[in-house]
């Protein structure tokens, strides 16, 4: 738990256009009133214990726990120990869910539900907080960040929604693929989102997703960095700093540069730049 024993919280939108809403808050006195969401609630617990009435019992949700909340859904909620609890939620609303489902299930005909409101599921709770700090933390990687969170959304519908079906098999679309890695070999500097490539590609965004990912053999927004690699490479080779070569690449700061590239190249950018003038 954090040192600070002040209640806060904070509510935002990682970009205008984006269709979550990022929540993180620690509470150790303050307790919710009983209220509802006009959208799904998704939280996972980083710290303490957080407790909860909901459908006439008590729930109880410790750390690493996950919190699904449906629509319409009345609940109150505080801390359960008094150190406090500190956690995150993801909002998102059916728009989204019906995108995911129709990648999925080649449908968008039915509303799907939170099986239960707290969920014990390490794999994903761990997902789903890497994806809402990737989220909160990048401004110039909205691809990743859109996508990992998607993809959480839909690992716990598949386990823990009240859907049974299994997914469609892909439908391999080679060529919306290649207008899609087309797209992103054009626009690698710029701060591209999974509704840019997938509207480009023709296809619904989750579903381009799972496409794009069978045919290439990589995630977009892995596919993303290794075109910004070699963009950034070439400006390297025609004499750029690596810190003016990082930027015009469209990646956040050099560090981020220097860990992609050596993923890709197995040494680092300064190691190149200095064996270029040998």
């Amino acid at each position: 738990m954090e040192k600070s024993k002040k209640d806060w919280a904070r509510l935002w939108k990682p970009v205008k256009e984006s269709r979550v809403s990022l929540y993180k808050a620690q509470f150790k006195q303050f307790s919710f009133k009983k209220h509802s969401h006009e959208n799904y609630a998704l939280g996972v617990i980083e710290d303490g214990v957080q407790q909860f009435r909901l459908g006439g019992a008590k729930r109880v949700a410790p750390s690493s726990a996950m919190i699904a909340i449906n629509p319409g859904e009345v609940h109150d909620g505080e801390s359960a120990v008094p150190d406090g609890c500190r956690y995150r939620v993801a909002y998102f609303n059916d728009e989204l869910l019906s995108d995911i489902f129709f990648g999925l299930y080649g449908d968008r005909q039915r509303v799907a539900y939170f099986k239960s409101p707290v969920l014990f599921d390490s794999d994903v709770s761990s997902a789903l907080l890497h994806a809402h700090q990737f989220m909160e933390g990048t401004q110039k990687n909205m691809l990743a960040a859109e996508s990992l969170m998607m993809q959480v959304v839909a690992e716990v519908f598949l386990r823990h929604g009240d859907e049974r079906r299994s997914p469609c098999p892909v439908v391999r679309n080679k060529d919306a693929v290649k207008k899609a890695v087309q797209y992103i070999r054009q626009n690698a500097s710029e701060n591209i989102t999974v509704n840019d490539i997938a509207a480009v590609a023709g296809l619904s965004p989750y579903y381009f997703l799972r496409q794009f990912k069978a045919i290439t053999g990589l995630p977009p927004h892995a596919y993303l960095m290794q075109c910004r690699v070699y963009l950034a490479r070439r400006a390297v080779d025609q004499g750029c700093s690596l810190v003016d070569a990082a930027l015009q690449a469209g990646f956040a700061d050099q560090a981020h540069f220097s860990r992609s590239f050596k993923a890709i190249h197995g040494f680092s950018p300064s190691q190149y730049k200095k064996d270029l003038h040998i």
